[in-house]
């Protein structure tokens, strides 16, 4: 479980790289798979195998903050294909999707010295 949630926070920190990417080759990752907080591995196995551990206010709170990263993130996505690279760039860096990424992986942690 330790090692499956430390592979969740790098996976989430990615998610900048990979927007990131998308501003600067154009190539935009599906809206609906980004805005769909069960679809990643992390949001399959809170909705699964996790729910385990609802009665826990670490997963409680990792649950809600990881989906609205995923609306987050997917306004990000809808910024870039609008053509508002500069604002999607400002939420990466600095924005509400910078600050939701670093809850999430706050989270994550927060969760995984619960039950370790």
């Amino acid at each position: 479980m330790y090692e499956f949630l430390s592979t969740a926070i790098t996976a989430h920190a990615r998610w900048k790289h990979q927007l990131n990417s998308a501003i600067e080759q154009g190539e935009l990752p599906d809206l609906i798979t980004v805005q769909a907080d069960d679809r990643c591995e992390l949001g399959k196995w809170i909705h699964s195998e996790g729910k385990y551990l609802q009665s826990l206010y670490e997963y409680q709170n990792l649950k809600s903050l990881h989906a609205h990263f995923h609306q987050v993130a997917a306004s990000v996505v809808e910024m870039i294909a609008k053509g508002d690279k500069e604002d999607a760039k400002t939420q990466l860096e600095s924005g509400e999707f910078a600050a939701a990424t670093v809850k999430v992986i706050n989270a994550i942690s927060k969760l995984r010295q619960k039950i370790s």
